[in-house]
């Protein structure tokens, strides 16, 4: 099951499976961590690193072949710090868009494919 995760430092005996890191001081800005995401999820080159975009691909990732995502913010603290407007927009887009889709709807979208469904944790590390 999808969700996020505060803690001090990254848990050491959890599964991890595909694996995208974040640096909350290198990614203050949305065009930073846009940026950022786009490379650590491999998403789709041709596209504009614009937040409509970014939804519309956390709920594909089929390009990915393992079922469970981990995004690791490191030092949640500084993400997002000069937007923090989108730092909220990006906490409520994970709990009211993202995790609803992978949990409600990827089974009739991606047609019963068990090995497209995705479990998303987002470790947001102090």
């Amino acid at each position: 099951m999808s969700k996020i995760i505060h803690c001090n430092q990254l848990p050491t005996a959890v599964p991890l499976g595909y694996l995208a890191i974040i640096d909350g001081k290198t990614n203050r800005t949305s065009k930073d961590f846009l940026n950022t995401i786009w490379e650590q999820l491999d998403f789709p080159k041709a596209q504009n690193h614009k937040w409509d975009a970014y939804l519309d691909w956390m709920r594909d990732l089929s390009w990915i072949d393992i079922n469970l995502v981990s995004i690791v913010i490191l030092d949640f603290e500084s993400f997002l710090k000069d937007e923090p407007d989108k730092k909220k927009y990006f906490l409520s887009d994970l709990e009211k868009t993202v995790f609803p889709f992978w949990k409600n709807d990827a089974e009739i979208v991606f047609d019963n494919d068990k090995t497209k469904l995705k479990d998303i944790n987002v470790y947001c590390i102090n």
